[in-house]
Parts: structure tokens; C-alpha cells; sequence
């Protein structure tokens, strides 16, 4: 996933103009890889990992960002949904109670949230790492 302003040039891989170069471009963007994995044979704890492979911008007024996990009707529910709890960098985070988006958004930590009407969990994750692994433990 790639991030820049969207506006300038700066955001054009930096290199001499006699090898094509554009003499505003600064390398100036977020190069992000998002993986994930089963990391059990029951198929019950997953891990998303999300990395900044380069990193030469940083959005001024984007401090966090939203990741959505969408749940296949067939996952087995449990109070939450089919989540039993997020681990953000090896540490669980609160959930959020009544699938509540407004909450979300205005939560000043990382935090989650279940809502069941179109059964997926949002995770709020604050940017500040250059790589954060979420772990989901699954119903």
C-alpha cells in the first residue's frame, strides 16, 4: 500500500535526471506491506502483520488508522462476535462495548469494536510504529 499527499511531486522517486529523475521528486511516501496468517492448526489465533518498508512521509493530521475484519457467516459467535480478544504488539486491547463507532473513533488508545449488524470488527490502531503485528484470537 502506498501513502503521499496525493498533491505534490514530491512523492516521485528521487534519482538523477539524467536517469529519468523529476527535479522535485524527494522520495517522499509510505511504502506499507499488510500480511496475515493462520499461526495455529486449529485455524483460532491469526496474525496480521503491517510494515513500513519505506517511510519518508508521515500524513501531518492522520495519527491512527482503522483495520476492518470482516467475519464469514459460517465462524462460530461468541459475546463479541467471533473475536475473543485483539493483541496489538503482545499486549490485548480494551474492547469497546455495544458495536459503537463513535466510540471508536474518539477512543484515545488503541481499541476494538464488534458490530454485529454487518458482522465485522474494527480495530483502531494509533501510527506510531513502523511495524505492529495484531493478533486475533478467535471464538
Amino acid at each position: 500500500m502506498y501513502l503521499d499527499d496525493g498533491v505534490s511531486r514530491s512523492s516521485g522517486v528521487a534519482k538523477p535526471e539524467n536517469e529519468g529523475g523529476y527535479p522535485r521528486a524527494k522520495s517522499e511516501y509510505r511504502e506499507t506491506k499488510i500480511t496475515h496468517k493462520y499461526i495455529d492448526a486449529a485455524q483460532k489465533n491469526r496474525e496480521l502483520k503491517i510494515e513500513r518498508i519505506h517511510d519518508n512521509y508521515r500524513p501531518e493530521y492522520e495519527t491512527f488508522f482503522f483495520v476492518a475484519i470482516l467475519h464469514d457467516p459460517s465462524e462460530t459467535q461468541g459475546s463479541s462476535g467471533s473475536l475473543n480478544k485483539v493483541i496489538l504488539n503482545n499486549q490485548e486491547i480494551q474492547k469497546l462495548g455495544n458495536g459503537d463507532d463513535n466510540a471508536l473513533n474518539g477512543a484515545s488508545l488503541n481499541a476494538w469494536y464488534y458490530n454485529p449488524t454487518i458482522n465485522i470488527s474494527f480495530i483502531k490502531v494509533f501510527d506510531n510504529l513502523p511495524s505492529v503485528t495484531i493478533t486475533l484470537e478467535y471464538a
